[in-house]
């Protein structure tokens, strides 16, 4: 009895020819089985490749951001650090307008404009592209910054030269005290972008808390 005898097959000849249709319609099934799985395991592998791809150009951007930033932070807090320690700015001051005050002169103190961050004003549209971790020490020195140059401008206007000395004191050692933070801030922003960068963590500015 041959094979295909249960299915009511029994000459010989047929039962080879329905065995012949049922070995290539199997071979033909199995082999577009094959086609397919092969083809979504390339369609999977070609997906993560472009996903690799294109954490790979994402993160060559938020470095190349990062570095940049990073480079005007260091330059600003290094002008900042040249001017020396703030405490003793500050001490400085007050002694300045002591002298004046017993010597019955008016004075008013020169203020240099600050330069402005070039960079961050360029990239500020691409500052989501940073990690959380890093954007906010960055925005809060920036911001800082912001508020050091429009409180610079006060002081270099005419309206601070005909204030009262006491007042013109005060408000000297407050932007003094604003720019000691400032460098607080950017030593937070420098390091948090190093350890982003995988860097050495910054040092930070030693005379930013005398």
């Amino acid at each position: 009895m041959g094979p295909l005898a249960w299915l009511g097959v029994t000459d010989a000849a047929l039962q080879a020819q329905v065995t012949a249709a049922l070995v290539t319609a199997m071979a033909g099934f199995l082999g577009v089985l094959i086609t397919g799985i092969v083809a979504i395991l390339t369609w999977r592998g070609n997906k993560r490749h472009e996903a690799e791809m294109a954490a790979r150009r994402r993160k060559l951007q938020r470095d190349d951001v990062q570095i940049a930033l990073r480079a005007e932070i260091d330059a600003v807090q290094t002008q900042w650090a040249a001017a020396g320690p703030i405490g003793e700015m500050i001490r400085e001051a007050e002694g300045t307008f002591e002298r004046a005050a017993r010597a019955g002169e008016d004075y008013t103190p020169y203020v240099t404009a600050e330069t402005g961050v070039t960079i961050f004003d360029a990239l500020r549209d691409q500052i989501a592209i940073l990690d959380p971790p890093v954007i906010k020490p960055v925005v809060r020195f920036y911001r800082q910054v912001t508020l050091i140059e429009r409180f610079a401008g006060d002081l270099r206007d005419a309206s601070y030269a005909a204030l009262a000395p006491a007042r013109k004191k005060d408000m000297l050692v407050h932007y003094l005290r604003m720019i000691d933070e400032a460098r607080a801030l950017a030593t937070d922003a420098l390091v948090a972008l190093d350890t982003s960068l995988g860097n050495e963590t910054a040092k930070g500015d030693p005379d930013a808390a005398q």
